[in-house]
């Protein structure tokens, strides 16, 4: 076991190469990039950290990444994107707890198959992702996904038991295009639960089957709270030519709080701000038909709550090529109820307005009042996400145990929705990072 404690690097290139590596602990490490422009940086590399070629067990303990400029220019001045942490291929048993992940061009954190190989065994817990200085190279580059998820493997839809809990993200800034909390081009045997995503920028959540071979399958996303999104809370999509039944099917969506899509702050895209959006223009089977399974996709006792900014409409769906508003309070669940059951809407019409109650309302938190309808509203997940019972009751369980994931507990008669569970004895984990330097590094 190779134990690195208290290190600080900067630079412009890769910092960290892990290729084969075994066993590594960083804990309290600084590693930082230059917060270069796209001419100055020319190394040709574009990750603070990349893990690949068969690492495993690899933990970063309280450790800060911040500031990969705007990716390198190779010789015919081309770019490329800038990753905090990069895990590509066969990794398995990664650890990113307790840390800062800041100021990327691109991904904050990336995850992407390679050839036939794939992360596996990943916890991503109680860690601050922040995309809020996202914005502060003039040129314009960069995508920016908070956690970014990349598989595309033919005929491959193993489960890859990954965690990713209890982490704060944070948008803002002025840059729109793709400032995404959370995209998946693909992932199978994902737990993404307690996380709080505040101010985004785009799509809060977006799950994506757009280019081949990228399968979402038997995810479950439960007790999150996603508060005042740009553009979509929630964006599911197939893209034409898939069988969302085969690419995009069995996951599952729980006790989740919606709250507050404002308008998309790019030009290109005015007038949004919807907090679900599930396309499946082009897709077939559709899922809009009445008859159809839904893939086996389900949206159970989530809150939606929509303040009405802009006059935008609180469900959004785009299917068979028509885009059409979601009116009705219980629309989804009336015609779909194969799909949508035990749902909290509101509506900016008036009917029967549902409100969460917040006794705060911010990025330190979103937590519940006592007469909260959120209260005693969810379900009990625990029994149901198999990523998680798979390793709390196999020889991972002590790895995963260590590293904080167990079962989750509740005060009353069933599970809060949201992040925050009121008066619990197991509320959205405490996240304190250590953050070495707010400002620029040194040159």
């Amino acid at each position: 076991i190779v134990s690195i404690d208290g290190h600080s690097s900067q630079t412009g290139c890769r910092i960290v190469v892990l290729s084969g590596a075994t066993h590594v602990n960083f804990k309290n490490c600084l590693f930082e990039g230059y917060r270069a422009s796209k001419l100055e940086q020319t190394c040709g590399f574009y990750e603070n950290v990349r893990i690949d070629g068969g690492s495993s067990y690899i933990t970063m303990d309280a450790c800060t990444v911040q500031y990969q400029g705007e990716g390198c220019v190779y010789g015919n001045n081309t770019q490329q994107d800038g990753f905090m942490v990069h895990m590509e291929g066969n990794v398995d048993h990664i650890v990113l707890k307790n840390g800062a992940y800041r100021f990327g061009s691109h991904d904050e954190i990336r995850m992407a198959s390679a050839g036939s190989s794939l992360p596996k065994y990943v916890i991503i817990r109680n860690n601050l992702i922040d995309q809020g200085g996202t914005d502060v190279w003039a040129d314009g580059f960069g995508g920016g996904y908070g956690i970014g998820v990349d598989r595309r493997i033919a005929g491959d839809s193993s489960l890859q038991y990954i965690v990713i809990e209890g982490n704060r993200f944070r948008g803002g800034g002025s840059v729109y295009r793709q400032k995404c909390p959370m995209y998946f081009e693909g992932g199978c045997g994902f737990s993404i639960r307690k996380n709080l995503i505040w101010n985004s920028v785009n799509k809060a959540m977006y799950f994506s089957s757009y280019y081949a071979n990228s399968y979402l399958k038997h995810n479950f996303v439960y007790n999150n709270t996603v508060a005042w999104s740009g553009d979509m809370a929630l964006y599911c999509f197939v893209a034409a030519g898939h069988d969302p039944n085969v690419y995009w099917n069995n996951n599952l969506f729980a006790n989740n709080l919606f709250y507050d899509a404002r308008e998309h702050r790019d030009p290109d895209w005015p007038n949004n701000g919807y907090l679900l959006c599930v396309n499946t223009s082009g897709a077939s089977p559709n899922w809009w038909s009445d008859a159809n399974t839904w893939g086996a996709n389900h949206f159970k006792n989530n809150l939606w709550r929509e303040i009405n900014i802009g006059g935008d409409t609180t469900l959004y769906q785009a299917g068979g090529g028509v885009d059409h508003g979601w009116k009705g309070r219980d629309y989804p669940q009336k015609r779909w109820p194969q799909a949508f059951t035990g749902n909290l809407f509101w509506e900016p019409d008036g009917v029967t307005p549902i409100n969460p109650r917040f006794d705060q309302y911010g990025f330190a938190g979103v937590t519940l009042l006592s007469t909260s309808p959120c209260i005693d509203a969810g379900i009990d997940m625990n029994p149901i996400d198999t990523v998680v019972n798979r390793l709390l009751t196999t020889a991972d369980s002590t790895w995963a145990r260590s590293n904080g994931v167990g079962t989750l507990v509740w005060k009353g008669a069933a599970p809060d929705i949201g992040a925050f569970e009121f008066n619990s004895g197991n509320p959205a984990p405490p996240v304190s990072p250590a953050i070495h330097r707010l400002g620029p590094p040194l040159r």
